[in-house]
């Protein structure tokens, strides 16, 4: 097995999120909730993969350490990417930010 990312759905635009499911078959939620676009995307990205890689790595069990060890974290940042691009992409534009001529 490996791991999977999921994109968690909302009615709100501006709530966001993932499922990340891992090989032992644990899986985890990360959420957010902005009015605002996620910039610098790369850098939240690579946020979220640490937090999800410091919790199997906290756990303390060796499923979850091999989940750690087993996970193709560069691929996990460039599918959180494309998520955050996503929702970002959702989001109402907001009005004060258009450039007028």
């Amino acid at each position: 097995m490996q791991t999977n990312l999921h994109r968690l759905e909302s009615d709100d635009a501006t709530i966001g999120g993932f499922l990340i499911t891992y090989p032992s078959g644990q899986s985890k939620a990360v959420t957010w909730r902005t009015k605002s676009h996620i910039n610098p995307v790369l850098e939240a990205a690579k946020e979220y993969a640490a937090t999800a890689l410091n919790e199997r790595m906290n756990a303390g069990t060796l499923a979850a350490m091999q989940d750690a060890d087993n996970t193709n974290w560069p691929s996990v940042v460039a599918a959180i990417s494309r998520l955050i691009v996503e929702f970002n992409d959702r989001l109402p534009v907001d009005q004060g930010s258009l450039l007028k001529i």
